[in-house]
């Protein structure tokens, strides 16, 4: 014969009076399983167990606060005020509660954000289905370290207007820029073009081909290409002897005078463990395609490139057109090394030929290396 289960309250009151000191400290735990073996309870017995747990949570070990936060999951009648002090318990109790429990709502997701630790803020960054309102405040209070965890989130969509933010905290970062680029729904291969250097392979060829995109468009429009580079031959030839020797420091100080750029940032592409940006910066510069490919094959400083890297990395450079292979330089110079280097341009069409100065060509315009906020349209 199966016996009826107690009432609640009759229940607590047996559980009470059956322990000792170690029977006490596991009270919350047992009278959790006692609730949760009903369904639902009357106002009485949920005002009877908030006080009970809200009492005994401080004195409860971890591992039986992290099983009662387990316990009460898909517990529909669970009290409020229970659910929030296991929310706001260390993150191996409340990590559950954030995960999975369905009755969570935005302000006790905002509220763990606004109060909890850096690890409860990652726990609520990788919550199934976050409302807008959680992601931009996720956004704005994620530590860079748990930005990614938001941003593998494929269940959550990063709000158009909290894009330029997004992409403002992934530069110079370079664990948040490669999240950003493996987002395709909601991030265009245009917004990326600015995180270049920071990304991985896959994430620099989206910026290539929207580079390439962007200079038919510009082609297109018949706006005339910068003047082709000639580079000082003294200077190439020292820049090749450079990577001959494996100088790194004289083979940034080559491309930074090659190409306008600050030393620091010339540095950082030769230094580049990918060699994308090497192999970008030799073709805006200008290098004739048999040095280009020299100074490739000794490019990587100590560690030697293997085959398929430099087949790699030599294709890159020939199939980049001078167009895009510009742009994308000219968008790693300063301002005023902009400026600097603005008025040698001599306007030529897309071959290469000075344009005339009484043929039917539409007024120059500004290149797209130049315009602010390239986007590409959706399709």
């Amino acid at each position: 014969m199966v016996m009826a289960p107690l009432p609640f309250s009759d229940g607590v009151l047996e559980l009470a009076r059956s322990g000792g000191p170690n029977r006490m400290r596991a009270l919350l735990k047992a009278a959790t399983e006692l609730y949760v073996s009903e369904v639902h309870h009357g106002r009485t017995e949920a005002a009877m167990y908030e006080e009970l747990a809200l009492q005994l949570i401080r004195t409860t070990p971890v591992e039986d606060r992290r099983a009662v936060a387990v316990m009460l999951i898909h517990q529909e009648d669970t009290p409020v005020a229970v659910l929030r002090a296991l929310l706001a318990d260390e993150i191996a109790v409340a990590e559950p509660l954030i995960a999975e429990c369905p009755t969570l709502t935005d302000a006790d997701l905002l509220g763990v954000i606004a109060t909890g630790s850096d690890d409860h803020l990652a726990a609520v960054a990788a919550r199934p289905h976050l409302s807008p309102a959680v992601v931009e405040a996720l956004v704005r209070n994620l530590p860079d370290q748990h930005l990614p965890v938001l941003l593998a989130n494929v269940t959550v969509e990063i709000p158009q207007p909290l894009l330029p933010l997004v992409l403002d905290r992934a530069r110079g970062r370079p664990a948040v820029a490669r999240a950003v680029a493996r987002r395709e729904r909601d991030v265009e291969d245009t917004d990326l073009v600015d995180l270049f250097l920071d990304l991985d392979d896959k994430g620099r060829r989206r910026v290539v081909q929207a580079m390439e995109i962007l200079a038919l468009r510009e082609f297109a429009a018949k706006r005339p290409l910068p003047r082709t580079p000639v580079p000082d031959p003294a200077k190439v030839q020292d820049l090749a002897r450079a990577a001959l020797s494996r100088n790194q420091g004289l083979v940034a100080d080559g491309l930074a005078a090659l190409v306008g750029l600050d030393r620091a940032t010339a540095r950082r592409l030769v230094d580049d463990p990918g060699g994308e940006p090497l192999a970008l910066t030799l073709r805006a510069a200008g290098i004739d395609g048999p040095t280009a490919v020299r100074i490739i094959l000794f490019s990587g400083g100590q560690d030697v490139r293997d085959y398929f890297e430099v087949k790699r990395l030599v294709e890159l450079y020939e199939t980049v057109s001078l167009r895009s292979a510009m742009a994308l330089v000219g968008r790693w110079r300063t301002e005023a090394e902009r400026d600097a280097i603005r008025p040698r341009h001599l306007p030529q069409t897309e071959a290469g030929t000075p344009v005339r100065a009484n043929a039917p060509t539409a007024r120059p315009q500004p290149g797209f290396a130049e315009l602010p906020g390239l986007r590409r349209e959706r399709g």
